[in-house]
C-alpha cells in the first residue's frame, strides 16, 4: 500500500529530482517540493499530502527536524526522513519525533519504495486503531473486562450445573 500523494522537502537538486522520478514511477502524485521550510506551512494549509519525505539539512534557517516539529504540531501527516546525517545525536533527535521512517543516503528506488510502503501501512494501521477507540470511547480495557465476564457467566453456570472454567471452554 502506497500513499496517493507526497510532498518532498529536500535541498539537493539532484536528490530532489531522483525522488521525483521515483514518485512518478510509483504513480504517486507529487503535491509539492521544497528545498527549505519557506512556503511549506502555507502549502499544507491548502493541500495535505498523504506523506512527506523530509531531508534534515535544508536551505534557510530551519532544518528538517525543526520543520517536522512545526508540521506535527498542526497536522497528522506521516513523515519519512531521508538524510545523510545519521550520527547518534541526530538519530536521537529524530527518534523523539516518532517518524514513520528513516532512510540513509545514498538510497535506491527500491529502498524508497519499501520505506514508503512500510511507513504508510504503519500510519494507516495506527489511525484505524485510533478510529476504533474513538468510535467506542466507553470501551472497557481488557484488564477490566474479566470480572464483568465472570459475573455474567456465573448465573448461567448455576443453571446448567457446570463449573465456570468448563463453561469458558465452550464459549
Amino acid at each position: 500500500m502506497l500513499p496517493n500523494t507526497i510532498m518532498i522537502i529536500e535541498d539537493e537538486a539532484i536528490t530532489q529530482r531522483y525522488l521525483k522520478d521515483i514518485i512518478h514511477h510509483l504513480n504517486i502524485e507529487l503535491v509539492g517540493y521544497f528545498d527549505g521550510s519557506e512556503g511549506v506551512m502555507e502549502r499544507l494549509q491548502s493541500t495535505q499530502p498523504d506523506m512527506i519525505l523530509m531531508d534534515i539539512n535544508l536551505k534557510g534557517a530551519m532544518d528538517g527536524i525543526e520543520l517536522t516539529r512545526k508540521i506535527l504540531s498542526k497536522y497528522q501527516i506521516p513523515i519519512v526522513f531521508i538524510t545523510a546525517y545519521h550520527d547518534d545525536n541526530t538519530v536521537e533527535e529524530v527518534i523523539e519525533l516518532s517518524p514513520y521512517g528513516f532512510v540513509i543516503k545514498p538510497f535506491t528506488s527500491k529502498g524508497i519504495q519499501i520505506a514508503l510502503k512500510l511507513a504508510y501501512k504503519k500510519f494507516i494501521t495506527h489511525h484505524k486503531d485510533i478510529a476504533k477507540h474513538s468510535l467506542n470511547p466507553t470501551s472497557t480495557p481488557k484488564s477490566q473486562q474479566t470480572p464483568k465476564l465472570w459475573a455474567s457467566v456465573t448465573p448461567i453456570t448455576a443453571k446448567i450445573d457446570l463449573p465456570v472454567p468448563h463453561l469458558l471452554l465452550y464459549i
